[in-house]
């Protein structure tokens, strides 16, 4: 007679445990969607297209309006500015500031390749796990 109340336990446990575990799996599924923040900004994006395209259009608005009154970045040139002579001694790019400034053009995405790249890596983390070579054990 001990049997069939340690049987119903025991089935009981088993019972108990598959629920612990599809509730730890849609946690774990909650928990991974609420950290997957380019996703969830992706959706947000595509869900109020109007908000995001007006909220851009009014920071960028407003951070030119500030960089015209601050720094006078986008200040228009006075007609007063216009009636001074130029500078005589004006400096002239040399050879090697040409090369230079080219390379550097030249440079510009495998550069800002390099940096995109290097940013996924540090901040998303790969699916897969890093490559192991076979030549070292």
């Amino acid at each position: 007679m001990d049997a069939t109340p340690q049987n119903t336990e025991v089935e009981r446990l088993i019972q108990r445990a598959a629920a612990s575990r599809a509730s730890l799996s849609d946690h774990l599924v909650t928990l991974r969607h609420r950290a997957d923040i380019p996703a969830r900004l992706k959706e947000n994006i595509q869900s109020h297209p109007a908000i995001w395209f007006s909220g851009s259009a009014l920071v960028g608005l407003a951070a030119t309006s500030l960089l015209r009154n601050a720094f006078g970045v986008f200040r228009k040139k006075s007609p007063a500015h216009f009636a001074q002579p130029a500078p005589t001694a004006q400096k002239r790019k040399g050879l090697t500031g040409m090369a230079l400034s080219l390379a550097f053009t030249l440079a510009k995405p495998a550069i800002k390749s390099f940096v995109i790249t290097a940013l996924k890596k540090r901040l998303i983390p790969s699916q897969n796990p890093p490559y192991k070579s076979r030549h070292t054990h």
